[in-house]
């Protein structure tokens, strides 16, 4: 099947989802102007790190579509 992700990028996801996620607890009900940019930031980190995985499963998923379309020629 394809390839997977490589250690050092989730690695990588892995300490950016732990740092944000505690930025979210920290700033989840600071109202302040700051508290309230961070707490989006943080937010907006997470969906994008979703996103991310989200394309690399279906772009998994559509190989291996590919691979059994292929197979039955």
């Amino acid at each position: 099947m394809g390839v997977g992700i490589p250690e050092e990028v989730k690695n990588m996801f892995n300490e950016q989802l732990t740092v944000s996620t505690q930025a979210l607890q920290k700033y989840e009900k600071d109202v302040t102007a700051e508290g309230t940019k961070k707490f989006y930031h943080h937010a907006k980190i997470l969906g994008d790190i979703k996103s991310r995985i989200d394309i690399f499963v279906d772009s998994q998923e559509s190989e291996k579509e590919i691979k059994e379309i292929l197979l039955k020629l």
